[in-house]
């Protein structure tokens, strides 16, 4: 697993989740057919793009690589122009081993991750957002800075009413400001877990209210357990 500012890259230690949807926009890579089921239609390729709360369910194949995209990056905003195109998915063949840059190697999650999204010509460093207030609380939510707090206490510390601040939000990113604070607290638990606390710690210092509390989520989100994600 490796985390950047705008996303997340992930060798899955699994090979299928249950029908799921997030806020997060997926890319699917493999070298074999990925097989993703949406609520009217299946898609099989090797190469999958999908938008966010788009209903799913995916098996993938051994060495698979996908990515959790912030939908208020420029990266989002990249991938939707250059591959969605208004589109819920986007599919071809191209395969995962013509992205990197030693194909016969193992993935290595890092710098590969990044040199990958490259040559996808897709940029991943830029910010998509105007308004300063939305930048600043971004920043502040993505350090962990505000992540044991309501939408109603960050809107008192920004001076605004919790309705004007998730407009604006919404406004600005496309995502609703309390799906957004839970997609990046489950990112903080991953962050978490991988340094080395347990699933309990983790899910506390992200702001959960308990570890039963993060593995529903976990579940609803996903399509599959916390567990099986830190296999």
């Amino acid at each position: 697993m490796h985390f950047d500012d705008n996303y997340i890259a992930i060798v899955p230690s699994y090979n299928s989740a249950d029908f799921h949807s997030h806020g997060m926009l997926h890319i699917f890579l493999s070298d074999e057919a990925i097989r993703v089921k949406l609520a009217d239609r299946e898609l099989n390729n090797s190469f999958i793009v999908l938008d966010h709360w788009i209903g799913h369910q995916v098996e993938l194949p051994l060495n698979s690589l996908f990515y959790l995209i912030d939908p208020s990056s420029f990266l989002a905003t990249n991938l939707r122009s250059k591959y969605l195109q208004g589109n819920e998915f986007y599919t071809s063949d191209l395969k995962l081993s013509k992205l990197m840059k030693s194909p016969n190697e193992r993935l290595q999650i890092g710098e590969e991750s990044r040199e990958i999204l490259t040559r996808l010509g897709l940029c991943h460093i830029q910010t998509n957002l105007r308004d300063e207030r939305i930048v600043q609380l971004v920043e502040a939510i993505k350090s962990g800075e505000l992540l044991n707090l309501e939408v109603v206490d960050i809107a008192k510390q920004m001076h605004l009413s919790a309705s004007r601040l998730s407009h604006l939000f919404k406004a600005e990113t496309g995502m609703n400001l309390k799906n957004y604070l839970l997609m990046m607290q489950v990112k903080q638990v991953f962050i978490l877990v991988n340094n080395g606390q347990s699933i309990t710690e983790a899910a506390l210092n992200a702001g959960f209210y308990d570890s039963t509390h993060l593995c529903k989520v976990v579940k609803k989100y996903t399509g599959i357990t916390i567990s099986d994600v830190f296999q």
